[in-house]
């Protein structure tokens, strides 16, 4: 986790496995604000191993949002895709609508009301 001094924190994300004798992430660079959200879903019709889901805000200056106020989320989907040996991003959209952020929240809370479209992605992006 990285703080710049600031009402903000960066969190790197690793998912960790041993491949001779070395520990190797599969996950490419993911990293999540205190704004943001993830997931873990379990959809075998896409995966054979469970999806990382995350959402991340979009902090639009040029609209004068505040750090904590309503946003639009960019929401990524990592699926595990066996030839490569890793997870890889299967999707990436920013939301049609904006989303609380933690000046009315304790919690951001986007993927469950986002889950259809992510569906809906994957089974579109997979095929």
């Amino acid at each position: 986790m990285f703080s710049g001094c600031g009402s903000g924190t960066l969190t790197r994300f690793s998912l960790l496995t041993v491949r001779g004798g070395d520990f190797v992430n599969l996950l490419p660079k993911v990293g999540l604000t205190n704004q943001s959200e993830y997931k873990i879903w379990n959809l075998p019709q896409y995966s054979p191993l469970p999806i990382l889901v995350t959402a991340d805000f979009i902090w639009d200056f040029d609209a004068r949002e505040t750090h904590f106020a309503h946003h639009y989320y960019e929401v990524d989907a990592y699926a595990f895709d066996a030839k490569a040996g890793s997870y890889l991003r299967r999707i990436s959209y920013r939301t049609k609508r904006r989303y609380a952020g933690l000046d009315n929240l304790d919690a951001i809370h986007v993927l469950e009301v986002e889950r259809p479209t992510v569906v809906a992605k994957l089974r579109t992006g997979l095929r």
